[in-house]
């Protein structure tokens, strides 16, 4: 273990939101994502403008931040960009890809403007102007379902697949938020919101954006088990 002295009287300050204690914090379970979250909040605040942004190449080649990193993997980078993405899923984190590099915003009001001034076209990171091609990233829903509902497992990740084949990203999005948020986060229950969804219409009023009823559940249920007795006849 590293022995540390204290802080000394002159140190700098990193200011944390109070929401981050509250509502981020108890939900951290991995390691790397922690420690990237940490830092994007130290190297933020290190910076002056109106547009502040982590750049994912100036972070690997920060070698005192990669020391922890490198005594648990060996390859760095792979664990790098597996801490930024499960902050981006977590939406803690914003992600725009300029040119040949990932660039980050810490999810606040500064940070989201930025990210869309980016989207937009009216803003340019200075130090990655070169052959821009910028594409704003949606959190990789492996990530999310990994964070909201359980371990991936092969079928699981086909499903995952086949449910993007068949619906909008907005819906899946939607699906996943109402299922988590009514304490009902699996599988089938996010498949029967979006079949609902699709077999009656719709549209953005909030009437037709709750989830299921418990009993619409349970029918949805019996019907996928009818459905697949005569599928194994």
């Amino acid at each position: 273990m590293h022995g540390f002295h204290g802080y000394p009287p002159d140190s700098d300050q990193v200011h944390l939101p109070a929401l981050f204690f509250s509502e981020v914090l108890p939900h951290l379970d991995h390691l790397l994502e922690t420690q990237i979250t940490l830092y994007c909040f130290w190297a933020v605040a290190r910076q002056t403008g109106t547009h502040r942004y982590i750049n994912f190449s100036e972070v690997s080649r920060d070698t005192t931040f990669l020391l922890g990193i490198r005594a648990r993997h060996a390859n760095p980078l792979p664990a790098l960009e597996e801490g930024f993405e499960r902050a981006t899923a977590r939406g803690t984190l914003l992600r725009a890809q300029v040119g040949d590099t990932w660039v980050y915003f810490i999810n606040d009001e500064q940070g989201r403007h930025s990210h869309a001034a980016l989207a937009a076209g009216t803003w340019v990171p200075d130090d990655v102007r070169r052959d821009l091609n910028v594409q704003i990233e949606r959190p990789n829903l492996f990530v999310r379902y990994e964070q909201n509902i359980g371990k991936l497992t092969p079928m699981i990740a086909q499903q995952l697949q086949d449910m993007q084949t068949d619906y909008p990203e907005h819906w899946i999005d939607e699906a996943f938020t109402a299922a988590v948020n009514y304490n009902k986060a699996h599988l089938n229950y996010i498949w029967g919101i979006l079949k609902r969804w699709e077999s009656e219409g719709r549209d953005r009023t909030p009437s037709t954006m709750q989830p299921m009823t418990d009993d619409e559940y349970m029918d949805y249920l019996e019907q996928q088990f009818a459905h697949l007795m005569v599928t194994k006849k």
